[in-house]
């Protein structure tokens, strides 16, 4: 499937969220049903399934899911009505930027060797927030293959701050030195 009509698919939620005035709830159970996708390849399997008809398809979401906003509860029988069932994990992820455009939030992803303190990730919050003007949620994920140091991406860039790409700038100086 195209990027484009995932694009649409989490716009069209969106907007409609902000309609219904429930965008918080609906991101929380999109988050939940995309983890059922992910954890349980055989449920995503079975809703794709050619030979399992649509209603049968939308008799198991509501059962499975039957807490469901029904906002998001009919969003899931149109996707299943359009095959693309297998997209509702990249949905939620432009569901989730849509989001955070809105509430002014950028999601940043913090790799390093050994966890973050709760010190020094408001410190470097306050310091993303002051540059960025938006609120800022960061992820610490653990990576021991940076060497040290710190690898942030924010909005698709990459700012390196390993130890592993100092010692690349110091050995390109030297060389260029010599």
């Amino acid at each position: 499937m195209g990027k484009e009509f995932t694009k649409e698919y989490a716009t069209a939620l969106f907007d409609l969220s902000l309609e219904k005035n429930s965008v918080e709830s609906i991101k929380e159970e999109l988050i939940i049903i995309s983890a059922a996708f992910l954890e349980n390849k055989d449920f995503e399997k079975l809703l794709s399934h050619p030979q399992l008809s649509k209603e049968n398809k939308k008799d198991i979401v509501n059962n499975v899911f039957k807490e469901l906003n029904s906002t998001l509860l009919h969003f899931l029988y149109v996707i299943i009505e359009n095959d693309r069932v297998n997209d509702i994990k990249f949905i939620n992820k432009e569901f989730s930027k849509l989001y955070n455009a809105y509430n002014e939030v950028i999601d940043v992803e913090a790799k390093t060797t050994i966890p973050l303190t709760e010190d020094q990730i408001g410190v470097l919050k306050n310091k993303l927030s002051v540059k960025y003007r938006h609120k800022i949620r960061i992820d610490n994920i653990i990576d021991p293959s940076i060497g040290g140091g710190m690898l942030l991406t924010i909005n698709h860039e990459v700012m390196d701050y390993t130890i592993k790409n100092q010692l690349r700038n110091l050995k390109s100086h030297i060389l260029k030195q010599t």
